[in-house]
């Protein structure tokens, strides 16, 4: 089951999208995280989700589902509910990707909170999805976007930057946002295949190790296994002269008591018996 966020940008009255919120609170697990923002937990494709949700918004909205990853994010003042929510979630995999989406809830106009698109668009690649969410290029840790974006916006709204996994992705928004997408998710798609290259080719030298160490094993059990016939074959000869010596001292014994030969009853001493 994927972590999918729904990033939305609604024109008309929230009592307009009832359709979209039952839509969104069907899936096996969800939550509103701000007016904006939805993370829902669910096994179906992100295009399967703007399919079902695009019944509920018209041509001046905009929608944009994409896989979130969890396992690393920041918020300020975001409800205890939402971030509780969010900690509880597992990620299937680690993923280092640099891409963030920064999504907030402002409540004053536009054209106040210059410093923060200011400071948005310092990053190395930027795009803004629509006027609740922005995707930016910059370090892997989110804490450290949210320290710098804090100041630059008031007390009443609140801010959320997580990591953006644009591999897999499908919107309902302005082309040009589309476009920019498509040339991250295919950079990002590299990078996964290089990723698992590199993983191929370690998990290569390991097994390679492995079999070195295994073939030096076999090549020490093949020398005791050899050491050992020979210090077998050298004890049946020691047992095999033992053998001769102790039946040649047998016959002396007999002759001496006899005055004969044992074997051939001679009392010449030279038979060789």
């Amino acid at each position: 089951m994927t972590t999918l966020c729904v990033s939305l940008g609604l024109n008309r009255n929230e009592s307009e999208y009832r359709g979209l919120w039952d839509t969104l609170r069907s899936a096996p697990g969800y939550c509103r995280v701000q007016r904006s923002t939805w993370f829902i937990q669910t096994g179906a494709k992100p295009s399967k989700v703007v399919k079902a949700c695009r019944a509920y918004l018209d041509a001046n909205d905009d929608l944009l589902v994409f896989p979130a990853d969890l396992s690393a994010w920041a918020a300020c003042g975001v409800e205890k509910t939402a971030t509780d929510w969010m900690k509880g979630v597992q990620p299937d995999s680690e993923d280092d990707s640099v891409v963030l989406c920064v999504s907030f809830d402002l409540d004053k106009d536009e054209n106040e909170y210059s410093g923060l698109w200011e400071t948005l668009q310092t990053s190395s690649a930027y795009c803004r999805i629509h006027r609740s969410a922005w995707f930016i290029k910059a370090g892997p840790e989110p804490s450290k976007v949210r320290d710098i974006l804090q100041p630059k916006i008031g007390g009443s709204d609140n801010l959320l930057v997580f990591p953006a996994d644009l591999s897999d992705w499908s919107s309902y928004v302005d082309k040009s946002v589309n476009e920019w997408l498509k040339k991250v998710g295919k950079y990002q798609s590299s990078l996964d295949a290089v990723r698992m290259m590199q993983a191929m080719q370690q998990h290569e030298i390991e097994m390679w190790k492995i079999g070195r160490v295994a073939q030096h094993n076999n090549e020490i059990m093949q020398m005791f296994s050899n050491t050992m016939n020979n210090i077998n074959a050298g004890w049946d000869e020691v047992w095999a002269q033992n053998q001769k010596a102790q039946h040649e001292q047998h016959i002396r014994m007999l002759r001496a008591m006899s005055g004969s030969c044992p074997s051939c009853g001679c009392t010449c001493c030279r038979c060789g018996h």
